[in-house]
Parts: structure tokens; C-alpha cells; sequence
């Protein structure tokens, strides 16, 4: 249905405005599944362009979610939830609507694949988001031999989103034991740092399940 739609004239005249910069581009008379459909024809035409879907509820977005999900087997598809804590209100929330966001940024700014598809409510964009340079300036890297303070590297990682606990079993937490670092990010597998002083000696993957360590 998808190689259907890319050869319609009404896609190909829509496709080649984008292809030419021009906006905004107005598409009307979509009915249900086929917006999607349609979207991810520009996809399949721009393999490496990304793909922002903005929707109204978030029943919407669990429906696109769905749809680009059985239309594009090979793309990430995720949604952007929106704040718990809108720009103009001060009120306590949980770490969780944030944690999943972050991972959305995560995938977003991972240059070793495909741009993943993005769904989101309008006012999950209201709040202003960390800059793509700061977002890289505050990047964690580590290295077997290096010598690194864990109690600045603790700072650097509650500062960045994540949140300490006794075991690391999800994506946004750290645990420290000692000489042992555990990290879930929030995109990416867990991994285990085994410290000898300041100096990082090893750095395997682990199971948050087990809590085992499985190779280096």
C-alpha cells in the first residue's frame, strides 16, 4: 500500500515541495490509518529525514505510535510525553514524564542510526529544551585506564537526569557500591564501570534483571 501511495500524483507534487524547501506544505482529505500511511511515504523517500508527528490527545498519539510502528518495521517510533509541570505552573512531579523524554533526546542525538519517529501533544513542546551543544557538552564518555573522581561523576550524572538508587533496573538510573558504577542510560544497555582507586579498570554490560555482569 505504502510503494501505492509514493506513486500518487498528490503524494508526488507534496513530496517534491519538500524536497524544494517549501513551507508550509498543506495536506487535507486524510482519514484515519492513511495519514500515517502517507507520512511514511516521505520517510521512504527521504530514508534519512526525520519525522515530527504533533497530535491533540494522547489516545492520538498511542494510535500513530501504533500505525508508523507496523508501517515502519525498521524505524524507532517514540512518543514524546509531555512535562508533568507545565512552563508557567510550580508544582512538585515525579522524575518519570522526564525520564522519557530524555530518552527521546537520547535517540534523537544518536548519529549511529536512523532518526527515530517522534509523536507528541503540542504542549509537550511548550517547555524550552536543553540546547544541542549543551546536550553534547554534558555527554559522559569513559575509558579502561583513566583516572576519574566517582564523586563528581555522581554530580555530573544526577545533574543529567539521573537518579541514584540501590540498583540500577531502568533507564535514568545509577548505583554506586563502592568501587562499582552501575548506569542504565536512557538509550543504550546497562553497563558496569569497576574502579581500582580512581583508575577504571573494566566496563561490561550487565543485567539489570540478574544484576550479572555479561562480558567486556
Amino acid at each position: 500500500m505504502q510503494n501505492l501511495v509514493t506513486k500518487m500524483p498528490e503524494f508526488v507534487k507534496v513530496n517534491r515541495a519538500f524536497q524544494e524547501g517549501k513551507s508550509p506544505v498543506v495536506v487535507t482529505g486524510l482519514a484515519g490509518a492513511f495519514k500515517a500511511v502517507f507520512c511514511a511515504g516521505l520517510l521512504q523517500e527521504d530514508p534519512s529525514g526525520a519525522l515530527l508527528v504533533v497530535v491533540p490527545t494522547s489516545d492520538q498519539a498511542t494510535l500513530w505510535q501504533r500505525d508508523l510502528e507496523n508501517i515502519l518495521p525498521d524505524r524507532e517510533v517514540l512518543v514524546f510525553e509531555p512535562a508533568e509541570v507545565l512552563p508557567f505552573e510550580v508544582v512538585a512531579a515525579s522524575r518519570e514524564p522526564g525520564e522519557g523524554r530524555l530518552r527521546v533526546l537520547a535517540s534523537l542525538r544518536d548519529r549511529n542510526k536512523k532518526p527515530p519517529v517522534v509523536i507528541a501533544q503540542a504542549e509537550a513542546l511548550l517547555p524550552k529544551l536543553i540546547p544541542a551543544a549543551d546536550w553534547e557538552q554534558a555527554a559522559l564518555s569513559f575509558e579502561v585506564g583513566k583516572d576519574y573522581d566517582l564523586s563528581e561523576v555522581s554530580r555530573l550524572l544526577f545533574q543529567s537526569g539521573y537518579e541514584r538508587q540501590e540498583m540500577a533496573i531502568a533507564p535514568g538510573h545509577f548505583a554506586l557500591r563502592g568501587a562499582i558504577l552501575d548506569v542504565f542510560p536512557f538509550q543504550g544497555n546497562p553497563v558496569r564501570l569497576e574502579f581500582w582507586g580512581d583508575e577504571l579498570t573494566s566496563i561490561r554490560e550487565f543485567s539489570p534483571e540478574t544484576q550479572r555482569s555479561k562480558r567486556d
